[in-house]
């Protein structure tokens, strides 16, 4: 929790401010002209930059936390200065391994969905339908498969010291079934354990959706553009809200990095034999 309060700190204002450009630029884009097309531009740009800072912190702070947790697990107390070495000298291996990460999840889903939806609308009216549909169900099973097959790669970028596609490999040798009964696979597994994750970070976080909510229905925020920006709120509740909402985040960030990091370990001395080195 102390590790990660400064980071959540960091993520939100970087969050906030891209959502509050990002409010700017949308509204600017209803009266969109010639003129006003540069500030538009520049404020999506800023907006992106801040969502894409908020990414690489986010990615800094599981370092820290793979590696406190990796301490716990050999016996030694994890301490703050331990985990902010180690995002010094992992976190740029980690940020680079999950570029490639999504890079390639955006290439393998992307490229065939858009073939299959050529294919379908050169066959006409009902292969545009059919193309569609299929392009959809390609783009979810294999973000699906390619996820579960990859998530692990923080833990060998961390603990294994590994970077990039040997991460990647590496995270799929520990995923592979290795004829194990189906419940028990470790991509069944993992899926439940981040379904658990899920639900206890969204339980978490609709405390302090609610206050936002409450804002957009009194005021007429229109609720397809998303929730408010904190910074367009009233004054008076930004700082107990901003507060309120570094606080659970701090609660919330690790879940996923130190329950994923028990889970690889577990399956490393399942089918490593890591305890008996």
């Amino acid at each position: 929790y102390v590790l990660a309060l400064p980071f959540c700190t960091v993520d939100l204002l970087l969050r906030e401010g891209g959502n509050a450009v990002m409010d700017v630029a949308r509204r600017q884009l209803t009266t969109l002209d010639v003129e006003s097309a540069l500030p538009v531009v520049a404020s999506l740009s800023g907006a992106m930059g801040a969502m894409f800072g908020a990414l690489i912190v986010g990615t800094l702070l599981s370092a820290g936390l793979i590696h406190m947790t990796a301490e716990v697990w050999v016996g030694r107390a994890p301490e703050p200065r331990g985990a902010v070495r180690a995002m010094v000298r992992r976190g740029p291996a980690l940020v680079v391994t999950l570029l490639l990460f999504l890079l390639a999840i955006v290439v393998v889903t992307t490229l065939p969905a858009l073939a299959l939806m050529l294919v379908g609308a050169m066959i006409g009216p009902i292969g545009i339908a059919v193309g569609a549909a299929l392009a959809v169900a390609w783009v979810l099973i294999s973000a699906l498969v390619l996820s579960l097959r990859w998530l692990l790669y923080p833990q060998t970028v961390v603990v294994e010291e590994r970077i990039a596609t040997t991460a990647l490999a590496r995270s799929t040798a520990l995923m592979a079934g290795r004829g194990v009964p189906f419940f028990e696979s470790p991509k069944v597994r993992l899926s439940l354990l981040l379904l658990v994750t899920f639900a206890l970070s969204a339980t978490l976080s609709s405390l302090f959706a609610g206050p936002r909510l409450a804002w957009a229905l009194m005021t007429g925020w229109e609720l397809q553009n998303g929730l408010p920006p904190l910074l367009g709120m009233p004054l008076w509740s930004v700082v107990p809200l901003a507060l309120t909402e570094v606080a659970l985040q701090a609660v919330i960030a690790p879940l996923g990095a130190v329950l994923a990091t028990l889970f690889y370990f577990d399956l490393r001395v399942r089918f490593e034999g890591l305890d008996l080195d």
